[in-house]
């Protein structure tokens, strides 16, 4: 393998563990709050935030419903933005205004507050609203083309497809974690995951030594 800066390394196996990257949505300064009073997953950090006033930003509202669903469970005091989009599944538009979930389809155009706390939701038209906190849903792609460079197989998410261990359709070439499932998964799901991988070249290197 050789590096961008023509350093060269070899080795009998890789594990690919990149990751994924969140691509958030076009707002400005958003990234001023993300990882501070705007998050990415409820599991994560929903108690965190339970029971003060929230956001929920969707964008794509297939997954959206139940995301806003899962934050719901932290929080009563919900708004949701769809950033300038229109929610078109009435059934559920209803539903949520029934359990006082106000859905609001201007598009954002910043946020309001210190030190990455977030007070306020400016929109475009002018308008604004009081918020403590909340969660956005980013697009979440592969932080590195690894796999493709190797020539790796993708499955129908985007992620490097693997079996049980780990193993690629590249020889000697493994992936872990999220960048073969492409899930924001917790973390330790992610470290089991490597575990399985090092298990599958610990395997197969074995056996190759084994039959030399």
């Amino acid at each position: 393998m050789v590096t961008s800066e023509n350093e060269r390394y070899q080795s009998k196996t890789i594990i690919i563990s990149t990751g994924l990257k969140d691509v958030l949505p076009s707002i400005d300064n958003i990234t001023d709050y993300y990882g501070s009073s705007l998050f990415h997953c409820p599991y994560c950090d929903g108690w965190e935030l339970r029971d003060r006033p929230l956001v929920v930003i969707i964008s794509d509202q297939v997954q959206g419903f139940h995301f806003i669903q899962t934050v719901y469970n932290w929080s009563k005091d919900l708004i949701v933005c769809t950033n300038g989009k229109t929610f078109q599944n009435s059934s559920q538009k209803n539903l949520l205004q029934n359990k006082g979930i106000k859905i609001l389809e201007n598009k954002i155009e910043r946020f309001v507050g210190e030190n990455g706390q977030m007070e306020k939701i400016i929109f475009e038209n002018g308008e604004s609203v009081l918020r403590k906190g909340g969660f956005v849903m980013p697009q979440l792609v592969q932080a590195s083309d690894f796999g493709k460079q190797f020539g790796c197989e993708y499955n129908p998410l985007g992620g490097i497809a693997v079996d049980s261990f780990g193993r690629t359709n590249i020889q000697g070439v493994y992936a872990a974690g999220d960048a073969s499932v492409i899930n924001p998964a917790q973390l330790i799901i992610a470290a089991a995951d490597g575990v399985r991988a090092s298990a599958g070249v610990n395997t197969d290197l074995t056996q190759k030594d084994f039959l030399e």
